[in-house]
């Protein structure tokens, strides 16, 4: 059992090495991929609401677009990393 799971993580982090989207998702949520689950969900809460565009918009369309920008790319990263872990 104990050599089962060492392989099994073994793959895994081989795999987040050589996949460099899943490498670039956990930078752009400025997560380690050793964080649980529940820090993975609330790091995603804290950037989605800073980088939301509607908190910006006042500052112009420029200013929002970029935002809106920002914000999909976070929202992509949590997308690979939810569906890499199986979170739900």
């Amino acid at each position: 059992q104990q050599e089962y799971t060492q392989n099994k993580q073994q793959s895994k982090s081989t795999y987040f090495y050589s996949n460099p989207k899943l490498s670039r998702a956990y930078t752009i949520l400025g997560l380690s991929p050793s964080v649980s689950n529940e820090a993975i969900k609330q790091g995603y809460r804290k950037l989605a609401l800073e980088n939301h565009p509607d908190k910006v918009a006042y500052l112009g369309e420029a200013v929002r677009l970029q935002a809106e920008s920002k914000f999909q790319s976070i929202s992509e990263a949590y997308e690979q990393v939810k569906e890499y872990r199986n979170i739900k």
